[in-house]
């Protein structure tokens, strides 16, 4: 059998810091584990050197000059081959036979999606680091058996939904900049199931240095609430950390 198409989707901006190094550790991780996969970037960068990197590795790069992460996953979506469309950060490096669990659960027809947890791959983490990646790895592992929690979930280092899927679902809403995934997850969770994958993606942890444990925790929870409560996120803008 044909192994299916991946269409990895980056949205950047200004990310010229992340994007090298990114792209590099994903051509070597496709390349030596043999898989079928497409790596797309929209870039809304306000410079050109997010887009002149990213050109050195795939030939998908696309100017996209609308705000909004959302928008401009949707776009990444309408310009894939896949049958399997793959949201990442620009920050973020998949374990090496990630993408392997991931055809594999794909196989299951009632899986529609799948995430996965998140590590830093800082080599010397602080403690901060540590206690939040303790909690969010949990908090992932619990949603494997306890799927309802997943309406929790608002990650993009790795979210995976499978093409026809997504279309049903109807992608992201391009209205929202904070909540966009969560929003996604509610309504695929009713055409199907999500995976949660046992091997992690690492990142930057940038967000996470930037604000600290606490700030982080309520800026998520504040928002969840908001959702959940008022039908919409508190925030309309997700603050930019380079």
């Amino acid at each position: 059998m044909e192994q299916s198409l991946i269409s990895i989707i980056f949205a950047t901006l200004n990310e010229e810091k992340y994007i090298d190094r990114t792209l590099r550790a994903l051509k070597k991780i496709l390349n030596s584990c043999g898989i079928n996969a497409e790596i797309i970037v929209v870039d809304s960068s306000d410079n050109n050197l997010t887009f002149q990197i990213a050109s050195r590795f795939t030939n998908k790069v696309f100017r996209f000059s609308e705000m909004g992460v959302a928008k401009a996953r949707n776009y990444g979506a309408s310009k894939a081959n896949g049958d399997i469309l793959l949201y990442m950060d620009a920050d973020s490096i998949p374990q090496k036979c990630i993408f392997k669990d991931l055809l594999e659960v794909f196989k299951e027809k009632d899986i529609v999606a799948a995430v996965t947890y998140v590590q830093t791959y800082d080599k010397k983490p602080t403690i901060a680091q540590k206690i939040f990646h303790a909690i969010d790895i949990t908090f992932i592992k619990t949603c494997k058996t306890l799927p309802f929690l997943l309406k929790f979930y608002n990650r993009g280092d790795f979210f995976a939904v499978k093409r026809d899927a997504f279309y049903k679902a109807g992608g992201f809403d391009g209205k929202l900049s904070v909540m966009e995934i969560t929003d996604f997850i509610v309504r695929v969770q009713r055409i199907g199931r999500v995976a949660v994958l046992n091997k992690p993606v690492y990142e930057s942890s940038r967000r996470l240095k930037s604000w600290g444990l606490l700030k982080s925790h309520i800026y998520w929870w504040k928002n969840y609430l908001s959702y959940y409560l008022l039908k919409k996120p508190l925030e309309k803008i997700y603050p930019t950390i380079r």
